[in-house]
């Protein structure tokens, strides 16, 4: 790679992470800190439930807590 191209690469690539990520303080960002959360309790439990309950926080998508969310609402 030439110098321009790997230039280039370290310019744009902050801006695609940031991009996929959730901004700071929005919802989405607090749900996902609120799973990180969880799944670090998880770990702590013994290993059968530990595997069920990271099972159960990976299931948790939020789309889903969207709708569920807007659903209470209505």
């Amino acid at each position: 790679m030439t110098c321009k191209t790997l230039l280039l690469l370290s310019l744009v690539l902050p801006a695609l992470v940031a991009c996929q990520n959730p901004q700071r303080g929005s919802e989405e960002y607090w749900f996902n800190k609120m799973r990180d959360e969880q799944r670090a309790q998880c770990r702590l439990l013994p290993s059968p439930l530990s595997e069920s309950c990271l099972k159960d926080v990976a299931s948790k998508k939020y789309e889903d807590f969207q709708r569920q969310r807007d659903g209470a609402e209505s």
